[in-house]
């Protein structure tokens, strides 16, 4: 009787110290909501007939998931936003909106692994894609790192952007718009870098 007793008490304790260890999620809580970043408008459009091989191979800590983040610039914590993801991860999700925004802009642009020897090659690294909070403010960010190569010219050339949105709600609609317009002016940087370079002697 007594051994049955212990083994209960035993159970009991390492239940106990499971529910200690899992957080469960609220029963009530409401499903994560997906949000993608906004096709680019804008008045910029390819003044070559070049094809581009776009990459984005780097993505910066804490960006690399589908996840959306706020980051404080006074001790650089960063949270995750409730119930808010993207449709994929970041470096799917940008790779895909680049080469339809650049397209759309009269850029040829493959994204495949093909390596072609006269193609110009546009490698990008994510350094931003989310909320900065400062004091009481909070923007957001987007911030892109690329550089150029151009085989037949032997030639390299550093293009980088970071356009800063102020948000005057956090709610969710607001978040997702202000992403999409700093991701839109980004997009206008790289755009015009992008002319200059390719037409340049």
């Amino acid at each position: 009787m007594r051994a049955n007793n212990n083994k209960k008490l035993l159970t009991l304790a390492l239940a106990s110290t499971l529910a200690g260890c899992i957080n469960l999620p609220a029963q009530n809580d409401a499903p994560p909501q997906h949000y993608s970043l906004l096709a680019a408008q804008g008045d910029c459009q390819a003044n070559t007939r070049a094809t581009i091989k776009l990459a984005v191979t780097r993505v910066a800590s804490g960006l690399d998931s589908d996840r959306l983040i706020q980051i404080s610039k006074h001790n650089g914590e960063l949270r995750y936003l409730s119930n808010m993801r993207w449709p994929n991860n970041t470096q799917a999700l940008l790779e895909q909106r680049l080469a339809q925004d650049l397209e759309s802009a009269g850029f040829s642009i493959i994204t495949s692994h093909q390596q072609l020897a006269s193609t110009p090659q546009l490698y990008c690294e994510l350094r931003s894609l989310n909320l900065l909070s400062q004091e009481q403010a909070n923007n957001a960010v987007f911030a892109l790192s690329c550089n150029l190569y151009q085989p037949e010219k032997k030639s390299q050339h550093s293009i980088a952007v970071n356009e800063q949105v102020a948000l005057t709600s956090m709610n969710t609609h607001s978040i997702s718009v202000a992403l999409s317009n700093s991701y839109q002016l980004g997009f206008q940087q790289l755009c015009q870098r992008l002319n200059q370079q390719l037409s340049s002697q």
